[in-house]
């Protein structure tokens, strides 16, 4: 239910305080329940079976500011999100990489073909790619 709340949220972390609970909400601190195996859908297939053929280091993308949550395993949908940004007062375009590894990722989900990881830690580890 976590990842429809985050889904349904425009630009989730634009205030301080909305960044501390998203943290502690994805470190599961309010869960009563086990951990889950994979962290993703557990109603999901898809997403499983790509999160599972992840190497154990990869690559992710941020298109925008580097300080969110929201990764894309795709440059693409990093580029599109970078130029998006601007109708939040970005006017500055920016392609982040970070490399992770897989055990650092609170949740990866597809549901709307982005290839979606949420990364809590390491922001200050990210290049940034490209600037336009």
């Amino acid at each position: 239910m976590l990842d429809q709340v985050w889904h349904d949220c425009e630009n989730p972390c634009a205030f301080s305080n909305n960044r501390i609970v998203w943290c502690e909400l994805w470190r599961g601190e309010y869960v009563d329940h086990a951990p889950l195996t994979v962290p993703c859908d557990p109603d999901n297939q898809a997403d499983i079976d790509i999160y599972n053929s992840l190497p154990e280091t990869f690559t992710v993308y941020r298109g925008g500011h580097v300080e969110g949550f929201s990764w894309s395993l795709s440059k693409d949908k990093a580029a599109w999100f970078a130029t998006r940004s601007s109708e939040f007062g970005n006017n500055r375009f920016e392609i982040h990489s970070l490399e992770i590894k897989k055990s650092e990722v609170c949740w990866f989900t597809n549901a709307r073909n982005e290839l979606e990881v949420i990364v809590l830690s390491h922001k200050s580890a990210a290049e940034t790619l490209e600037s336009f």
